[in-house]
């Protein structure tokens, strides 16, 4: 659906994807990036630097508190199958089995994992229904569920990882059970026994 401003409104994020960008998609989130890139895993002593929070939801304010020297820089995130798996897998090996203590932690980190997931769907389909003429119809006030073969596929490969997790040791109370739910629910996958 566009928006007056000929952004594509979607579920998850607002991106101005029209026209459809052939290279460069400019985010101002940059929250998805975390403090995961550019770092090893062995160079450090706990994982609570793979998740950055920002207590205001004000960007506004939290540019004008700066101090005069503050720049922001805005620092490329590729995000394709091979990355975004990539970035999965480290966050897997990082915590190892999901915890009472490493819970909620780790479930910031895939959830990172899904944003990421999230955009990349929302640019494929986009490229997806223009390159084909389709036309996605509405239920209600509710666009129907539909999301790009490139991400199904890649949202698949996450579940069934997690879903291992979530069966091989896992003492967490809710991660990554409530997760791998949503997925599949998001995804229409097959709801897992747990």
């Amino acid at each position: 659906m566009l928006t007056p401003d000929n952004s594509m409104h979607t579920t998850h994020h607002d991106l101005d994807i029209k026209p459809i960008p052939e290279s460069v998609l400019y985010i101002n989130e940059p929250g998805i990036a975390g403090d995961f890139c550019g770092r090893e895993i062995s160079d450090l002593d706990d994982a609570q630097w793979l998740v950055k929070t920002d207590e205001t939801l004000d960007k506004a304010s939290w540019h004008a508190k700066q101090p005069p020297d503050h720049i922001r820089v805005f620092i490329p995130l590729d995000l394709s199958k091979k990355t975004i798996l990539a970035y999965f897998r480290a966050v897997l090996a990082c915590f190892g089995y999901a915890n009472e203590e490493n819970e909620a932690v780790f479930s910031s980190a895939i959830d990172q994992v899904v944003t990421r997931l999230e955009i990349y769907d929302q640019v494929w389909l986009t490229r997806e229904v223009s390159s084909n003429h389709i036309v996605i119809k509405h239920h209600g006030n509710e666009p129907k569920r539909r999301h790009s073969q490139h991400a199904s596929e890649i949202a698949g490969i996450i579940v069934d990882e997690l879903f291992h997790l979530g069966i091989d040791g896992c003492t967490a109370e809710c991660f990554p059970y409530e997760t791998v739910d949503m997925l599949c629910m998001e995804y229409n996958f097959e709801m897992p026994a747990w």
